[in-house]
């Protein structure tokens, strides 16, 4: 599978974005980071730290995709999985960032609509870690695009 697959099937499409419409993604991916990072040490309160954690995760990706102008066509299911797949590709690089985006995503998808599963301190870590990389990253393309806009 790749960008053009994703394309041709109708699951992602291209629109016309702009770098503000990608920082407002990440500005809300920021306010989960946030919060997550806030709240990391509490216990018991494990699974929604994780949650956070994911959903800025995802909203980086979101803010990827409108970087280089796409979006996932379908809010139903799969949404998540199309939105991390198809930012890896255009993204092309962290790969091993992208393949435990996907585990998490996983996980989180059983917490949220099937059993409870234990959340270890390292799955929080390794989240925050993963999270940080990726914001930054995001971040960073953003300003290089923000930077090429002509001024008013």
């Amino acid at each position: 599978m790749n960008l053009q697959n994703l394309l041709q099937n109708n699951q992602i499409e291209q629109i016309n974005t702009s770098a503000v419409d990608a920082r407002v993604q990440l500005d809300k991916a920021y306010k989960q980071y946030r919060f997550a990072k806030k709240n990391l040490s509490e216990t018991g309160d494990e699974d929604m730290v994780y949650n956070h954690i994911y959903d800025s995760l995802r909203l980086a990706c979101t803010a990827i995709l409108y970087l280089n102008g796409y979006r996932v066509k379908t809010s139903g299911p799969g949404h998540h999985w199309l939105t991390v797949q198809a930012a890896s590709f255009v993204m092309n690089e962290l790969p091993h960032e992208f393949e435990r985006i996907e585990k998490m995503r996983k996980k989180r998808n059983i917490l949220e609509y099937g059993k409870t599963l234990p959340i270890s301190e390292t799955d929080l870590k390794q989240g925050m870690s993963d999270a940080q990389t990726l914001l930054e990253r995001v971040n960073t393309l953003i300003g290089e695009r923000e930077s090429k806009l002509p001024i008013a």
